[in-house]
């Protein structure tokens, strides 16, 4: 009897396991708010830039919630919230601070031939983009070491016709060398007696 009172003393007085703790919303958001941050480059492109805003503030959203039903991985939830926040702020200051530049970068990349050809004609900067000349923006080019706009466009359209030029020259050698080769039948000299009947003795 003392036996059996004993077993269920213990059987209903054992420390009960504390339920296992998952990381997996505070790792979900800190991957997200990571991949964010290492692809903010990609935010000129304003669809690419509206994708990553979704991204971070999703990211920014399993990291709280992580945090406030006490899961595992608090680190991570928290390190993933501040980057996500961070990188939010930033996509918000590029839609409406930055919003003219994007533009004005994806105009120049929809037709980067163009301008670089009418400016080794003419020497001037295109009338759309001329609103970088103003005094406001002298700040910009003198943290890049430039007196001003007129020698960032000109830089920039020598670092862009090199480039291009580079990749005009890899893909046209590459063409050439291949038509050069041909069909190996076709480079095949013939003697000069051909198709005359043998002779025989």
């Amino acid at each position: 009897m003392d036996y059996q009172y004993n077993n269920n003393f213990q059987q209903y007085n054992m420390p009960q396991k504390p339920p296992k703790k998952s990381i997996a919303l505070a790792l979900t958001g800190f991957i997200l708010s990571l991949t964010t941050m290492l692809l903010g480059c990609c935010a000129v492109i304003p669809a690419v830039g509206m994708f990553l805003f979704a991204v971070s503030f999703a990211a920014l959203l399993l990291c709280i919630l992580s945090l406030c039903l006490k899961k595992g991985g608090t680190a991570f939830a928290i390190v993933g919230a501040v980057i996500s926040l961070m990188m939010c702020v930033v996509y918000l200051l590029s839609f409406t601070v930055f919003k003219g530049i994007n533009e004005d970068v994806l105009t120049f990349s929809q037709d980067p031939q163009k301008y670089i050809n009418d400016y080794h004609e003419t020497g001037e900067i295109p009338e759309e983009f001329s609103e970088y000349s103003d005094p406001k923006y002298d700040w910009v080019w003198k943290s890049m070491d430039l007196e001003s706009f007129e020698d960032f466009y000109k830089e920039f359209i020598e670092q862009y016709d090199q480039q291009y030029s580079s990749y005009s020259y890899g893909y046209n050698s590459g063409s050439e060398s291949s038509e050069s080769s041909g069909d190996p039948e076709e480079s095949t000299t013939l003697p000069d007696n051909y198709g005359e009947a043998p002779i025989t003795i």
